[in-house]
């Protein structure tokens, strides 16, 4: 989420910014108005913070030196684990479209690229519940010894979705339930693509994604 306050007249709203729309939000404090301010989003703790800046004044504005942290949630996420291993087409790399956070009821976007084009380059979503433990196995998985050097597997496999294969970068689209009980449910993701030659086992895995469904 990013913010946007004080804007045009010296107004102290604040808006939210989710990728796809602003929203105005009413927190329960709020800095007061100003400009020349400077603000900053930290993507990783999904804070904004901002410093300082001039109130308006007469005759002069007034300068600031307060500090303002925002912070939006719970947010439904989308964090990439590790790496993929090299396919003949590149190291698959899997991230959200643009805008897109797996929020109920809505579409969910993910994509994959690059993938081979040839007839048996086959992309399919490995959709997990864990990212520790398979059945008897620990997670990651090194897959070497079977046949894939250099490739890990992230989470169990629990369902698997084809992908359509629609050039070098893919699209898996997923419309989350509007269910309640998803709210604030966990679940991971990881891209197999199909490559008869590239190693012994005949396929590559993207990165992994640890995501979590929340209701926007």
């Amino acid at each position: 989420p990013l913010i946007a306050t004080s804007g045009g007249g010296f107004l102290n709203s604040t808006w939210e910014w989710d990728g796809n729309s602003w929203m105005q939000r009413n927190p329960s404090a709020s800095p007061p108005r100003r400009f020349q301010h400077v603000m900053a989003y930290d993507r990783t703790r999904q804070e904004t913070l901002m410093f300082g800046g001039l109130a308006p004044g007469q005759p002069f504005a007034i300068p600031l030196d307060d500090t303002w942290l925002y912070r939006s949630g719970p947010w439904a996420e989308f964090a990439p684990v590790g790496t993929g291993c090299a396919s003949s087409a590149g190291v698959p790399r899997m991230e959200p479209a643009p805008g897109q956070l797996p929020w109920l009821g809505q579409s969910f976007t993910v994509r994959v690229g690059p993938v081979g084009t040839g007839p048996f380059s086959l992309p399919v979503m490995l959709i997990g519940a864990s990212p520790s433990t398979w059945g008897g196995l620990r997670l990651p998985l090194d897959l070497g010894s079977l046949g894939m050097p250099g490739c890990v597997l992230y989470n169990d496999i629990v369902v698997t979705s084809a992908i359509p294969r629609t050039g070098s970068t893919v699209s898996w689209v997923q419309q989350i339930p509007s269910t309640p009980a998803l709210r604030g449910q966990p679940f991971y993701l990881q891209a197999l693509v199909l490559d008869p030659f590239v190693n012994a086992f005949g396929a590559v895995v993207s990165n992994g994604a640890a995501c979590r469904v929340q209701e926007r």
